[in-house]
């Protein structure tokens, strides 16, 4: 496994995604690039059970993207089954809810790394 982050700001686990993951990865930057800056962005802040839960104007402004070209990522990302959405609020900016695909990303809770 590759670390990807030592600990979510909203986990006390530790983030790691599958080597495979990066081939895929690296498709999607070359096929996506918007795409791909929103599924790191996303990833940044997974939580609990690989649920992301986060606002859209924060993503879209991580990425320095438009609310618009945001919905359009989340779109691609979905038909990728890189991600599953669960909420998106209709209000521009709103809540985001979405669950990565659990065969990329795997959580492990510290006392698991030992």
């Amino acid at each position: 496994m590759t670390e990807l982050a030592t600990q979510s700001p909203t986990s006390p686990a530790a983030v790691f995604f599958k080597p495979e993951a990066m081939a895929h990865l690296v498709r999607l930057v070359l096929t996506d690039r918007s795409a791909a800056a929103t599924l790191i962005a996303l990833w940044s802040n997974v939580g609990e059970g690989g649920t992301v839960r986060v606002t859209q104007a924060a993503i879209a402004h991580e990425c320095d993207i438009t609310l618009r070209r945001l919905s359009k990522d989340l779109a691609y990302l979905v038909d990728g089954a890189w991600i599953e959405l669960v909420e998106v609020s209709f209000e521009p900016g709103g809540p985001l809810v979405c669950v990565v695909n659990k065969s990329i990303l795997q959580m492990m809770k510290p006392e698991e790394l030992a």
